[in-house]
């Protein structure tokens, strides 16, 4: 399943049609209909009742609309954040005072062999920095391992860190 079946599957979701969804998203009603077919085979479910007048979700589509509308807008941001972080052509870290001795010849070293980016480092304590990068007022915070309450904090565990060849 990739994106745009998701796409597809909230599509026909909100029009309630294959057929007024394969006109809006520009494919044939084939195609959508394939589509819904793969991923209701992937997820082992039937997500649509299918009736002569169109399709309406059924329990297990209903709650899969709502994570499959989630993810949907959360690429969406990602792109565009991404689009415009690339547009921007800078960088904006953040890093604790007490790690800032450590992790500032690091990044000058970065810096210098990425000339054509331009960057701005700020200190601040963690909770700060933490705070403004959910409000995209810095893109990376390097922090101490904080214990913070009111901020949402996901960090990888080693079971879930990629693995190196």
């Amino acid at each position: 399943m990739d994106l745009f079946d998701i796409e597809v599957f909230i599509t026909v979701a909100n029009y309630k049609s294959m057929n007024k969804a394969s006109k809006f998203l520009h494919i044939s009603q084939s195609a959508v209909s394939s589509r819904i077919a793969n991923i209701e085979a992937e997820l082992e479910t039937t997500l649509f009742e299918r009736s002569k007048t169109g399709v309406t979700l059924t329990l297990h589509g209903r709650k899969f609309y709502v994570s499959a509308e989630h993810v949907l807008n959360v690429m969406k941001k990602k792109t565009k954040d991404l689009k415009e972080f690339k547009a921007r052509n800078h960088i904006t870290f953040g890093i604790t005072q007490s790690l800032s001795q450590i992790v500032l010849p690091v990044l000058s070293t970065i810096i210098h062999n990425h000339s054509s980016l331009e960057w701005k480092i700020i200190t601040g304590r963690s909770k700060d920095l933490l705070l403004s990068t959910q409000s995209n007022e810095i893109d990376v915070a390097i922090i101490n391992n904080p214990i913070i309450k009111d901020v949402d904090i996901k960090q990888m565990s080693k079971e879930s860190t990629p693995k190196s060849n």
